[in-house]
């Protein structure tokens, strides 16, 4: 979900490109909150697909305020043993898009100096996960590439106003072993 606050409107881009539940949603929210939707179609884990979504919402004159970036899914096996293209496409979805993502609408932020990007994770990048490890290795560039952007932007002064989330992350791991 993508939200422009000024203009009280949502934006959702459904990696899935399920239309038919997205317009169901589109209606729901607009009815009962009484706000602008707008659906974008489009398959996140496509090459392209950020710079799409970007173009839109550009094209569309979207301010973005809040982006959350937490499409993703796991290919789970032992490594040599899961499928090639679906393992590429896990990584294009939960790396590619999100760091393009990041990309595109953090410059936009960065201009207006507010805004927040939330990049959903998992615990499982904390540690490596057997029959699981190119979703955890993913999810861990997920956590290390946020924490370095968000120390970037605390460290220059034009960009403190866009705010870093703090996780409690010694919670998480001390209940690491329960995941994976």
């Amino acid at each position: 979900f993508f939200s422009s606050r000024r203009r009280h409107t949502r934006f959702k881009c459904d990696w899935s490109s399920d239309v038919c539940s997205s317009d169901l949603l589109k209606a729901e929210l607009q009815g009962k909150y009484g706000v602008k939707v707008y659906v974008f179609a489009c398959d996140l884990s496509a090459f392209g697909a950020a710079e799409r979504v970007w173009n839109f919402t550009s094209h569309a004159s979207i301010d973005i305020e809040i982006l959350i970036n937490n499409a993703g899914f796991g290919v789970y096996g032992r490594f040599q043993e899961t499928d090639k293209d679906r393992t590429d496409e896990m990584i294009r979805l939960n790396i590619t898009a999100l760091t393009e993502l990041t990309w595109y609408f953090l410059r936009d932020m960065s201009t207006r100096n507010r805004g927040r990007i939330l990049n959903v994770a998992s615990t499982a990048g904390f540690q490596p996960c057997p029959w699981f490890a190119s979703y955890a290795a993913a999810k861990s560039y997920v956590i290390n590439f946020s924490q370095a952007v968000a120390d970037e932007l605390a460290s220059n002064p034009a960009t403190r106003g866009i705010t870093r989330s703090e996780e409690h992350t010694s919670e998480l791991q001390s209940h690491l072993n329960l995941v994976c």
